[in-house]
């Protein structure tokens, strides 16, 4: 096709925050520059395809098969079936659009497109979450969301033979993570970045970890109630804010500054994520999930941890990023994984 066909009727389905429902990234400036470069100075040429769906209804005439695998023939879209909704290659598309603004010919640029005819846009964002994250790998924030809708449509069973447990259960935890980003009683509010938003000075952590921690809530429940969750994110929501509002009464320094310490920050996320599921046994045994009562389990978790490591976790100085604890100041999931086996001694 020539480009400017795809520019005058194509569309790009981007994801928001005011759209959820798109899948696409936003567009990145300086990958737009380099394909420019690259037609004006280099090969020029993009010989892998464009991936285009038509979700209206298309007429195809057969002209002369080839053998029993190929063919050709006539493709009549109708105007009303339009726009072409572009898959993969909006950056290429855009590139050629700014190389046209300084030579025309670019506007008959030969496109290879490999036209689909999907009727709805799940099944092209679930085209373009295999095409991109088998391949050439979307960023994971996006691609998390892109994986909730499809576990919402086919259920969790049917991708455990595609996908790595972990990445599902991270997934399924991303509408919690919007709950603790917006609820204005949550100390998580407007601190977590997400896919498309630029990171600002308030953004102490991702929605790619704090989705990842939580996914080891997601383990100890069962694909019933993780389905409870995604349909009903508060169910655990509300929970976490408990929790989190507990820690922040326990480390008032640290939420006050969240930057200089390793609590609200991927390691701190970690940690008492993967330690909430032992906390809130201890609630539901007596029957109190407040945030109180959390706190109380938590203190007496950490006086424990300090009379058998001479420590004093109880303190904010234990997770400050400089001079805390020793284990606080390391990384990787070796580390948290110690901490968390240290604290949960006490239960």
């Amino acid at each position: 096709m020539n480009a400017s066909d795809l520019w005058r009727f194509g569309e790009i389905d981007s994801w928001s925050e005011s759209y959820t429902g798109g899948y696409q990234r936003p567009l990145h400036q300086n990958r737009i520059n380099k394909a420019v470069r690259y037609l004006f100075h280099e090969v020029g040429i993009f010989p892998t395809s464009i991936l285009v769906n038509i979700r209206g209804k298309v007429n195809y005439f057969l002209s002369n098969a080839i053998g029993d695998f190929a063919e050709f023939g006539i493709l009549e879209i109708p105007e009303k079936s339009l726009p072409f909704w572009i898959i993969d290659g909006q950056h290429r598309l855009a590139a050629l659009f700014a190389a046209s603004r300084e030579d025309e010919k670019f506007e008959k640029f030969a496109v290879p497109v490999s036209l689909f005819n999907y009727a709805n846009r799940y099944d092209e964002m679930k085209h373009f979450y295999i095409v991109n994250d088998r391949q050439k790998r979307i960023k994971t924030d996006l691609a998390q969301r892109h994986l909730f809708s499809t576990i919402s449509i086919e259920g969790e069973s049917k991708l455990l033979d595609f996908e790595p447990r972990d990445k599902i259960l991270a997934a399924q935890a991303t509408r919690v993570v919007d709950f603790l980003r917006l609820h204005p009683e949550s100390p998580w509010l407007h601190m977590i970045q997400i896919p498309s938003q630029i990171k600002r000075g308030y953004n102490i952590n991702t929605q790619t970890s704090m989705a990842k921690s939580i996914g080891y809530i997601l383990r100890t429940f069962s694909p019933e109630q993780r389905v409870e969750v995604m349909e009903e994110p508060k169910i655990l929501g509300l929970h976490l804010i408990n929790y989190w509002n507990a820690l922040k009464e326990i480390y008032p320094e640290a939420f006050n500054t969240p930057k200089n310490y390793k609590l609200q920050k991927t390691f701190g996320c970690y940690v008492f994520n993967m330690l909430f599921s032992h906390i809130y046994k201890k609630c539901l045994e007596n029957e109190d999930d407040s945030e109180e009562f959390m706190k109380e389990i938590l203190l007496e978790m950490l006086s424990d941890f300090n009379d058998r490591t001479d420590s004093d976790a109880t303190s904010s100085a234990f997770w400050h990023g400089a001079y805390g604890h020793s284990m606080t100041r390391g990384s990787g999931m070796q580390v948290i994984r110690k901490l968390v086996k240290e604290f949960i001694e006490y239960f």
